[in-house]
């Protein structure tokens, strides 16, 4: 019946296209220089930039949050925020990344930034925004691991508790930081 009456009075027909898409499209987009951040510390910073996708009704607040090995300008675990309104949500704003220089022996580490954006417009209130994970080089030396060996059970009375009992050693970290013993095994 539509169309039989609109050939009468027009040559175009209404067309209506549902669209459905595996990923919900993201109403901002982060970029991240170079690929990826690494910093170090007392040395190299990085950067990246953040932008809305769409222009919203109000001002868009995005709060940055670093935790603390990160420093954002003001010190480590100091927010900063930036704010879009409808005429510069489309421009990308600079967000510059420094490692905090410390003094302990870390080796390579990592930190975190958070995101939070908050609008008087829904579509961008609440909207999560992904941590971003920071790779951190350290300046100081990492020492030496000081694992001793404290006790050593190398020939266990079989006679004890009615079966063999294993042989085991037991060591002991003498130095000021954890070490990882991943991957140690007997030879």
């Amino acid at each position: 019946t539509v169309r039989s009456a609109l050939a009468s009075a027009s040559d175009h027909l209404p067309v209506v296209m549902d669209i459905e898409f595996s990923e919900t499209p993201s109403d901002f987009s982060i970029v991240e220089s170079g690929g990826s951040t690494i910093l170090q510390e007392g040395g190299t910073g990085d950067s990246y930039t953040f932008a809305l996708n769409a222009i919203p009704e109000s001002n868009v607040t995005l709060t940055v949050t670093p935790d603390e090995q990160i420093d954002l300008g003001s010190g480590p675990t100091v927010p900063i925020t930036l704010t879009f309104t409808p005429s510069n949500a489309l421009v990308p704003q600079l967000i510059v990344v420094q490692a905090f220089d410390d003094s302990d022996p870390e080796g390579a580490h990592h930190g975190t930034i958070q995101h939070s954006l908050s609008s008087a417009d829904p579509v961008f209130d609440g909207l999560s925004v992904p941590t971003l994970v920071v790779a951190i080089e350290d300046d100081e030396p990492v020492p030496e691991p000081a694992i001793a060996i404290s006790e050593i059970m190398y020939n266990p009375d079989s006679n004890e508790s009615g079966s063999a009992l294993p042989e085991w050693v037991e060591m002991v970290n003498l130095g000021g930081f954890s070490v990882n013993l991943e991957g140690c095994r007997q030879l």
